[in-house]
């Protein structure tokens, strides 16, 4: 069963362009870019809740509160997870350095 939150989103995302208000975004993979919930960041990551509540905590993860409930854009999760295969590179050559 669906939220209304997720109604919402989804409802926003899949309107036709002819009742989209002028200037608004419509490039394909703007309207592909949702909201998920926080079940599905966890499902994406392979991680339980309280690591991602952890991560929100710490803002460590870009997310978005709405009236009390915690939604991820989707662009937003993939380009923190290449910024985090980054940064494991990135120590992995300093360990490398340092022998």
């Amino acid at each position: 069963m669906k939220s209304g939150i997720d109604k919402l989103t989804e409802t926003y995302y899949h309107r036709d362009e002819e009742t989209r208000p002028e200037g608004e975004r419509t490039s394909t993979e703007e309207k592909l870019d949702r909201l998920l919930t926080i079940q599905e960041v966890c499902e994406l990551l392979n991680v339980r809740k309280t690591y991602v509540y952890w991560l929100t905590h710490r803002k460590k993860i870009p997310h978005i509160k709405l009236q009390g409930h915690l939604r991820f854009r989707q662009s937003a999760i993939d380009e923190w997870v290449r910024t985090q295969e980054i940064r494991n590179a990135d120590t992995e050559e300093e360990i490398q350095d340092r022998s």
